[in-house]
């Protein structure tokens, strides 16, 4: 069984599936577009290369967007890096999310 903390992201990164992530969106009351799932995808992939949720202002640059991360926040509402992060099976981002 996955195993959520009480900010509801996965105690177990390496549990996490697309299946998960979708299970997570709908919980969250989160509808996921194409370009959010890359998005989810490549953070995950920035996790694995330096053990950490990336800050948004190198995350957004990464993608193309300015340092604030404009795109992203409207793309997820706000506090985008939190999502993605907990729509990723990822430990909760410190810092600006």
């Amino acid at each position: 069984m996955i195993e959520f903390n009480e900010a509801g992201f996965m105690k177990n990164p390496d549990e996490w599936d697309e299946i998960i992530m979708h299970t997570i969106a709908n919980r969250e009351g989160i509808r996921l577009s194409a370009e959010m799932v890359d998005l989810v995808l490549s953070c995950r992939e920035q996790y694995e290369l330096n053990q950490t949720v990336p800050p948004l202002r190198e995350f957004s640059k990464l993608h193309g967007g300015d340092r604030i991360g404009t795109h992203l926040n409207k793309l997820f509402n706000g506090a985008p890096m939190k999502k993605i992060a907990m729509l990723g099976g990822l430990p909760q981002p410190t810092g600006c999310v």
